[in-house]
């Protein structure tokens, strides 16, 4: 363990699903004493739990907030050792927990079929965040490649509009909503912030862009797609 880092530990601890008390005595007195900082706060944050002299990673994705926010290690490493299960429950999560009313799977398979990984909407502010989650361990290299599933969200979301009466037959808050912005989440920190028109942002980030979708689309000229079931004044019986 000759030349154990910080970022070491921490990589350890996401492979493994825990950190020994062992590996972190093995540090340097500097190094070590870090990573109990860092570790004070996860398990604050309630990413880690102490259990049988380790410390065991309970919440991975929102230790990658939480790391990316302390700017200690790079999340980037950790990205391969999550579970795609894992990667959809907390995006949908998140957006719950910024206000934002969520439904996960929205999927047509008649007529004008699509399927959307995650849907949030927040009627107070009139928004909706149509959410396709992609588990790119680095964000594409081939720009051509990364254009084609911006187009392809962007379409996936105009067919959510066209066949909107459909959709909030089950989800009434959808009429509540002027306009919906396709996003892609990633796992990786992407390269450039948004392609096409669609905002591409790490899990890392996240809760940030959702807190401030509006300003966020408008900095970045995204394509913001009007919902045409909008009902104004947040009735779902009809306009008056």
């Amino acid at each position: 363990m000759l030349g154990l880092t910080l970022g070491d530990a921490i990589e350890h601890l996401y492979r493994y699903g825990k950190l020994e008390d062992s590996i972190v005595k093995a540090l340097s007195v500097g190094s070590r004493a870090r990573l109990l900082r860092v570790l004070e706060v996860l398990e604050g944050e309630g990413v880690v739990q102490r259990a049988e002299e380790a410390y065991v990673l309970v919440d991975p994705l929102r230790g990658l907030e939480v790391l990316n926010s302390l700017r200690c290690v790079d999340v980037s490493r950790l990205t391969r050792f999550i579970e795609w299960s894992d990667f959809e429950e907390f995006v949908a999560r998140v957006l719950s927990e910024e206000g934002y009313r969520v439904f996960r799977d929205v999927r047509r398979t008649s007529i004008s079929r699509f399927q959307i990984d995650v849907l949030g909407l927040d009627p107070s502010r009139g928004i909706g965040l149509v959410v396709e989650c992609k588990r790119w361990q680095r964000v594409l290299s081939s720009m051509s490649r990364l254009a084609e599933a911006a187009r392809s969200h962007v379409e996936r979301t105009r067919k959510l509009v066209r066949v909107c009466e459909w959709v909030a037959v089950s989800m009434p808050e959808l009429r509540r909503v002027r306009e919906l912005l396709p996003v892609i989440v990633t796992l990786a920190q992407p390269s450039i912030p948004i392609v096409e028109g669609v905002p591409i942002v790490s899990v890392a980030t996240l809760r940030d862009f959702a807190r401030n979708a509006e300003d966020y689309a408008e900095e970045l000229e995204a394509v913001r797609i009007e919902n045409r079931c909008w009902v104004r004044g947040g009735s779902t019986c009809g306009s008056t």
